[in-house]
Parts: structure tokens; C-alpha cells; sequence
């Protein structure tokens, strides 16, 4: 029976051990000597300061329980299990000078050399070790320990920046991590499948989470992951930010008169996060302003100021009608519910999303158009509006008017061409359709010669191009047609564009020309970026003038150009190719990644290693100055060199952005590059030695981590200051050398600055001493970043 009892025994506690251990058997692996140049308590420490990996996968260096005189163990086999329990793949035992046993464990082991030691008193068959030499027994357990922590940095809508303190047990050489994003609750219709990513093993430990749906809930994994296999998850539960609600539908106007508008409204779905409020908004001439979502106006507030719009009421998604009077008075929420002032009112729901303190609002579309099936019947003191249906005998008096009306006109128009023809005499005649024949073919070279190469390499495919939203216009559409090809025609089924898909297809910023959106190719799942332009910009008038243009259009003619004639650089954000979707064209261009200015801001972040060195920094700097110096190559004018204008992809390379086509602002905000400009351009000159003085402000701005330039100077005050020759400061971080260079870009004489290939050869001089040029400690005061310095509100 007792036999019985122990084989039950035996058999649960081997179910109990951790995962990546085979057995509880004990395999001794040899005696070595105690190291006499450090303490355990050392290594720890070498360890809990951030020291590579060379220095701490050394030997024994971890206390299982606490550190005090008593510490001790009865045997190897209770070692072995506390070490198993704290997921090491080796433990040791030492004698003390008590004959107790210390026990240490570690991820590896025989640093040392071999030593001597001693059998076990309770067990011969077992080594103790002796007072001078630890009995190595090996744990079994290969994988490595769980990361200890996962912190969220940052967090945007459709990504996540995350990072992980190093596991405790590596068990060997780290080939890096294993990240999951498992969705538990979104707000959108279809559910994406969970994300995953491979990161190597680096200093940073951090990475971003990109493809993420907004206002969803997800269990983020981290698992270590060595030459054995992968450790246990540490976990952490992160929501992505909530995005723009969709557009809502616009309310129905049921009857009107000078001092009320009876509304039906619709509730709203939306699928970037809960829909906390409605707001019932109306605004006067809808086509010539736009809402300001963080400055809800009032009725006294438009009455008494003249804004054209004003919130009439808000209420709890519950709580909303399906039908409102507008001006009957009272209060909704914190709206009061007045009488329409004079003017053409539009009614416009708004839906009102928030969540962590994060607020996002959408309107409905309003237009004339509401008031398009309406019949408006007005006596001295009434003015009433009336829904028409649409299968009332007045509408279909209508169309049969029109029908008829349609057919007489016809009628009248062919009897005119064939009276036209007869009197003409034939001579007459033939001659004029002669040079029509000339002409026509001429005309006909031209438009093929610039159309057909461009596109028929595209025929192949299942939807073809077609001109939707251009004009015959060959001088203004040639001009374009013609640069473009060279330019791969992307078909529409190569990728989602915002026409065919909102969700997938997020606005990210706004372009020179236009929206730009996120993408990618559903070939290889590459993001792209794509810019559009509305195809009124190509279209003219009768008398040549460009109409619904916003900008001379040569400029776009310009810029596209530059991206045409240009050849790849790994240091410049490449065109891929365009489409035309509707009334857009769209232009596609890699996505470059994160913007180098957030990067240099996330790396001042308290660490308990440092997350960048002066080498990488140098670097970087050395790869714009090539992309910069292949841009002039090519006679390109950059205009606006920042570090918000340089992207860094996953491969760490910097990739330049922010030029002609590819010029964009944020959703909300404008970029100020005032304290990035050359003395010229305060005198309305940008010219190609201007790049040369921004890049010098852009190295200033790595050296500081993404400070403010002329930070202790006011904006209004900025160009009179720089004219008489104030250049930012040499902070402590800034080397002689390295501060150097940014003086000779901004030297006053702009002859005297270095090109870009001067400047590269300059930088690349400095990477053997990086570390004397550079001077990077979390005990530096870096130069602050003020928001406002940097961006204006649109």
C-alpha cells in the first residue's frame, strides 16, 4: 500500500513542474570553483543595470529566496526545484561554513574552472559541493523565462507601442520575441483575425503594433524566445484609441416654417467606438464653413456673434427621437433649443464618440439636397414645406412631361442636321470634311501618343482604365498623362481605397493636393500611403482657365515630374505607381513608417538601459544627407526638411518625405517649419541652399532628442532674431565637431555651405568616435519640445 502511495505521490509531482521541464531527475553536470572576482550579488546587479548579454548569461548569480545567513536548502533536488520554479535552466549548490547548503541558480555555467567537491552526507550518491566549488545540476528547463513586464508608450487607433523588461532566464542566446494582439472587443462589424509579430533581440525591447482596429480592446502577448523554443506569455490588456465615428445619415426635413423645422432622425452605427451622444446641429449656407468639434456653438452664441451654425440640442444614445422640432424651445443637454434666426437652415446629427478621455465627433453631410423633393407653399405668414412622395400623380405628371418634351426636342434636333446637310453645295462640302480629316488626325496622333502607352499594358486586366474624371482638355490632362508613363497603373483590385472600404483605408493626414489615406497591397500585405488629387484640378474651362483648381496646376505638373524622372533611394519615399478611383486620383507611395521626430521624443523616456546610442544617431543623419544629396541630384527642392519629415521604416532606415507630392500636414494641425528656415526664406526665396541650413536645424534636433530649435524664442519673435544672427545653442550633448558642421549650414553666405555629399563625408567621419561627438545620458537636460512652437491650428 505505502508503494502504491509513493508511485501517486511521485506521478503529482511531476505533473506540477513548469512548462519545458522533462523530469525531476537529478543530472549532475561537473563541480567548478566559486568565483573569487564578484559576488552573486553583483552579477545581479550587472544585470538589473542593463549590461549586454556577453556579461550576464555568466554562471550562477540568483538567489531563490531571500538573501540571510539562514538561507539554506536540505538537498540538491530542493535546489534544483526552486530554480525550476523560477524558470532556470541550471542550478548550484555550495557548502556553508555551517555545512548548510546555499543554492544559486543561473542560465548557465563553467565559467570557472572545474573545482572539487564533496558527497552529499545524507546521500553518497549526490555532490554537495564543497566550501570553494558550487555542484552544477542541471534543471531541464530549456525555454526561457517570460518577459517581466509589458508598458504601454503610446497608443494611436489603429496601433500600439509597447515594451517588455528582459526575461530574468534567458537559458541561452535570445533570438528575439514572439508578439501577439488577440482582438477581445471591437466595435467594428467583422472582426480581424489576431496580428502577430517576430522582433530580434534588441536594447530597446519595444516595438509598434500596426493594422489594429480603433476603440478595440486587445490581449497583447509577449513571449521570449530562444534556440529551444518559446517562453510563457506575459500579458497585458490594451485599447487602441477610438477613431472618427462613421458618418452618419443626414435627418429628413419634414415640415418647416420661418420659426421651427420638424426633423426624422436616424440612429447612427459606428464602427471606431461607442457612440456617446447626438447633437442636433443646424448651419446656414453649409457649403462655405466647416464645424469646429471643439467648439460646440450655442443658439445665443450664433444669434449674438453671426456664426453660421449652431447645436440645438445633445442627447444619450438611448434617449434619441425619431422625430425633433427644432426652435420649440427648451433645453436638451446643455443646448438651448431657440427659434431659427433669419437664413437657410440645414439640419445636421452629429455623433459623439469618447472613451479614455479621448473625444470624437462626425457630422452628417447637409446640403441644398435636403431641400430636393420638397415643395415649398408660402402665404403672408406661413412658410410650409411638404414632402412629395415619390409615387404621387404629381410626379408622374412630371415625368411624363418630360418625356415628351425630351422626344419633341430630339425630333427637332435631327431635322435640323438633315436641313443643315442638303443646303451645303457638295464642293463646299468635301472640302471641309477634308480638313476635318486632316485635322482630326492630327489631333488623334497627339491624344495616343499620351494615352495609350501609358494604360495598355493595363488591358490584361479584369477593370480597365477609363477617364472618369477628366475633361477633353489635351494641354491641361496631356501634361499629366504624359509624366505618368512610366508610372505603374495599379488595377483597383491590387489594394482597398477609401471609396470601397472607410475602415481598412484610415485618413492619416492631409495632403498638398488632398486627403491621404493608409493602405496596402493585398498581394504582399505592403502598407502604402495614397495621396489624392480630385480630378477637378484637371479639368478647364471654355476659355482655358482652370476651374475648382485651389493651386496653379503646373505646380502639380512640377511635382509630379520630380517623383517621375527620379530614381529609387533607400533614404527617399518612393512613388509605386497611381489609380484613379471616381472623381480622385490617386497617387501610391510606400509607407515609410514612424516619424523620426516621435522617435527621438520616446527615446528621452526613463529606461533602465539606454534605448538609442550616438552611433545609430550619427548614422541616421549620415543616411539623410545621402537621400537629401539624391534629391538635388535631381534639381529637387525639399522646402520643408524636418524630422517630422523623415520616416523610419522596420528595417531602422530613415526614409525622406514632406516634398511636392508628398507634402501633408495632421488631421488637425498645421506643421510650422518657421524655425527650420534659412535667413532667404524670411525674404520669400526658397532656393536649394535652404535644404542645406534645415539640415543643419534637423541635426541639431537628433543631437537633442527631438528638442525644440530656438525654444527660449517666441514665434513673433523668431524672424527678427535670426536675421541678425541668433543660431541655436551647443548643448552639453553636442560634441566641438559635430557642432561644427551645423555651423557651416548655417553660415550667412550661402556659397560657403557644404552640399549634402560634403556633409555626408563630414558625419561619416564621425561614427568611428561616436561616442565623443554624441554624449547621450538619461542625467542630461535636454532641450524641451514644446507643441506649439511646431504646429499652428488649421
Amino acid at each position: 500500500m505505502s508503494a502504491i502511495f509513493v508511485l501517486l505521490l511521485t506521478f503529482f509531482s511531476a505533473s506540477l513542474l513548469p512548462a519545458g521541464v522533462a523530469d525531476s531527475n537529478l543530472v549532475h553536470l561537473g563541480c567548478y570553483s566559486k568565483d573569487t572576482t564578484g559576488s552573486s550579488s553583483n552579477e545581479k546587479a550587472r544585470v538589473e543595470n542593463g549590461t549586454s548579454a556577453s556579461d550576464f548569461l555568466l554562471d550562477l548569480w540568483f538567489t531563490p529566496r531571500a538573501s540571510n545567513a539562514d538561507d539554506t536548502v536540505e538537498s540538491p533536488q530542493r535546489c534544483v526545484l526552486a530554480c525550476q520554479a523560477y524558470s532556470f535552466r541550471y542550478a548550484g549548490v555550495i557548502k556553508t561554513s555551517s555545512n548548510g547548503l546555499e543554492c544559486m541558480c543561473g542560465s548557465s555555467y563553467g565559467r570557472n574552472r572545474e573545482g572539487n567537491c564533496d558527497n552529499c552526507t545524507n546521500n553518497a550518491a549526490e555532490f554537495c559541493g564543497s566550501e570553494t566549488a558550487y555542484s552544477i545540476y542541471d534543471t531541464n528547463f530549456k525555454v526561457p523565462s517570460p518577459p517581466q513586464q509589458i508598458m504601454l508608450l503610446q497608443r494611436a487607433e489603429d496601433s500600439l507601442q509597447i515594451s517588455w523588461v528582459r526575461p530574468l532566464a534567458p537559458n541561452g542566446h535570445l533570438v528575439g520575441y514572439r508578439i501577439t494582439a488577440q482582438p477581445l472587443f471591437t466595435y467594428a462589424q467583422v472582426w480581424k483575425q489576431g496580428n502577430t509579430w517576430e522582433v530580434s533581440d534588441s536594447l530597446q525591447q519595444q516595438q509598434f503594433l500596426i493594422g489594429l482596429l480603433p476603440g478595440s480592446q486587445y490581449n497583447i502577448s509577449v513571449r521570449a524566445v530562444n534556440s529551444e523554443g518559446a517562453s510563457s506569455p506575459v500579458s497585458a490588456v490594451l485599447w487602441t484609441k477610438i477613431g472618427v465615428p462613421d458618418v452618419p445619415s443626414a435627418p429628413k426635413i419634414l415640415r418647416q416654417n420661418r420659426r421651427t423645422m420638424t426633423i426624422r432622425l436616424q440612429q447612427a452605427h459606428n464602427t471606431k467606438g461607442p457612440i456617446s451622444a447626438y447633437q442636433i446641429v443646424l448651419l446656414d449656407n453649409p457649403q462655405s464653413y466647416f464645424i469646429k468639434v471643439d467648439h460646440p456653438v450655442t443658439w445665443n452664441e450664433s444669434v449674438n456673434s453671426g456664426y453660421p451654425y449652431y447645436v440645438a440640442a445633445e442627447f444619450s444614445p438611448e434617449d434619441l427621437p425619431s422625430i425633433f422640432v427644432v426652435g420649440s424651445g427648451g433645453t436638451y443637454g446643455r443646448y438651448y433649443n431657440g427659434p431659427l434666426p433669419p437664413g437657410h437652415w440645414h439640419p445636421s446629427i452629429g455623433v459623439v464618440s469618447s472613451m479614455d478621455g479621448f473625444v470624437k465627433t462626425a457630422y452628417s453631410i447637409s446640403s441644398h439636397d435636403q431641400h430636393a423633393n420638397a415643395f415649398i407653399d408660402s402665404d403672408s405668414s406661413l412658410e410650409r414645406v411638404e414632402i412629395i412622395e415619390s409615387d404621387s400623380a404629381v410626379v408622374k405628371a412630371l415625368w411624363i412631361a418630360i418625356g415628351v418634351s425630351g422626344c419633341v426636342l430630339a425630333l427637332c434636333t435631327a431635322v435640323y442636321v438633315i436641313l443643315k446637310l442638303n443646303i451645303f453645295p457638295k464642293k463646299r462640302r468635301r472640302r471641309t470634311t477634308q480638313q476635318s480629316r486632316i485635322e482630326n488626325h492630327q489631333l488623334t496622333s497627339r491624344e495616343s501618343t499620351s494615352t495609350s502607352q501609358a494604360y495598355s499594358i493595363n488591358e490584361e486586366h479584369a477593370e480597365a482604365y477609363t477617364h472618369m474624371g477628366f475633361t477633353h482638355d489635351e494641354d491641361t490632362k496631356g501634361k499629366c498623362l504624359k509624366k505618368l508613363q512610366q508610372v505603374w497603373y495599379v488595377p483597383r483590385n491590387f489594394m482597398d481605397i477609401p471609396s470601397q472600404d472607410e475602415d481598412t483605408v484610415p485618413l492619416i493626414s492631409k495632403g498638398k493636393y488632398g486627403p491621404v489615406y493608409l493602405s496596402s497591397l493585398r498581394t504582399n500585405a505592403t502598407p502604402v500611403s495614397l495621396y489624392s488629387v480630385p480630378a477637378s484640378y484637371f479639368q478647364s474651362g471654355a476659355d482655358g482657365d482652370i476651374s475648382g483648381s485651389f493651386e496653379d496646376p503646373e505646380k502639380l505638373f512640377k511635382d509630379l515630374d520630380d517623383l517621375v524622372r527620379m530614381d529609387t533611394h533607400e533614404n527617399v519615399v518612393r512613388l509605386i505607381g497611381f489609380m484613379e478611383d471616381q472623381n480622385t486620383m490617386l497617387f501610391v507611395a510606400e509607407y515609410g513608417g514612424i516619424p523620426l521626430k516621435s522617435l527621438l521624443l520616446q527615446y528621452r523616456q526613463p529606461n533602465e538601459k539606454p534605448s538609442v546610442n550616438a552611433y545609430s544617431l550619427l548614422l541616421c543623419a549620415m543616411n539623410i544627407a545621402e537621400g537629401m544629396f539624391h534629391l538635388q541630384s535631381y534639381q529637387v527642392i525639399h522646402g520643408q526638411l524636418a524630422a517630422c519629415n523623415v520616416l523610419i521604416n522596420e528595417l531602422e532606415k530613415p526614409k525622406i518625405t514632406g516634398f511636392g507630392l508628398f507634402a501633408s500636414n495632421p488631421l488637425t494641425e498645421t506643421l510650422d517649419f518657421m524655425r527650420w528656415s534659412a535667413v532667404e526664406q524670411f525674404q520669400n526665396r526658397c532656393i536649394r541652399p535652404c535644404d542645406i541650413w534645415s539640415f543643419g536645424v534637423l541635426l541639431w534636433e537628433i543631437a537633442t532628442l527631438g528638442g525644440t530649435p530656438y525654444h527660449d524664442i517666441k514665434s513673433e519673435d523668431f524672424p527678427k532674431r535670426i536675421c541678425i544672427g541668433t543660431r541655436p545653442n551647443q548643448t552639453e550633448a553636442i560634441g566641438d565637431a559635430l557642432y561644427q558642421i551645423m555651423l557651416y549650414c548655417w553660415q550667412l553666405d550661402r556659397d560657403e555651405r557644404p552640399d549634402f555629399s560634403r556633409l555626408s563625408c563630414s558625419i561619416h567621419e564621425l561614427l568611428p568616435q561616436s561616442k565623443n561627438n554624441l554624449f547621450l545620458s538619461q542625467a542630461l537636460n535636454h532641450p524641451p519640445y514644446i507643441h506649439q512652437y511646431e504646429h499652428v491650428n488649421s
